[in-house]
């Protein structure tokens, strides 16, 4: 038991609770390769935490801090047990599933909601504002886990584009 507590630390973001990027991987491979013995789509979501830079620059970095702890648990009360979600890089989140493309969509856009709702209650110092992408493969037989998060990275940037594109931003 001592080697699977270990094992599972050295998969897990200490901060957040969800998968590092070594966890996720490995276990969104694991995953994809179920939707393609199934034959079922596979999506994956991208996710930017925007201005955590200048969150952390403001109000410091245990501000910056209590915005990752609570993207993670919004992560975590979105989406089911059997969806791989990680932490995968300093303010970069990633979400890895057998979703169809109005699944993805929905899920991407119930977190939004969250965040906006969040914010609109005023109680907190720090605002919450993700920029997210995703990409659904339907026929993953020739997909790599790699080029379904380049294309969900490429539509999450897009996203980030058009926000500050945006009047008012």
């Amino acid at each position: 038991s001592m080697e699977l507590e270990i094992r599972d630390l050295s998969l897990r973001d200490a901060l957040t609770d969800l998968y590092n990027v070594r966890g996720f991987r490995l276990l969104a491979e694991q995953s994809l390769r179920m939707a393609r013995r199934s034959n079922l789509p596979f999506s994956v979501l991208f996710i930017d935490l925007d201005e955590l830079k200048r969150t952390n620059d403001t109000l410091g970095h245990q501000a910056g801090s209590d915005l990752l702890i609570e993207t993670g648990r919004i992560l975590k009360s979105s989406f089911r047990e059997t969806d791989v979600l990680g932490r995968i890089g300093g303010d970069e989140f990633a979400v890895a599933g057998q979703f169809s493309q109005s699944g993805i969509s929905l899920a991407a856009q119930r977190i939004d909601e969250i965040a906006v709702r969040r914010n609109a209650e005023g109680s907190r110092p720090a605002k919450l504002s993700f920029s997210a992408g995703h990409f659904t493969a339907d026929n993953v037989e020739h997909q790599t886990l790699d080029e379904l998060l380049a294309r969900a990275d490429a539509a999450m940037y897009e996203q980030k584009r058009r926000k500050k594109q945006a009047p008012g931003s």
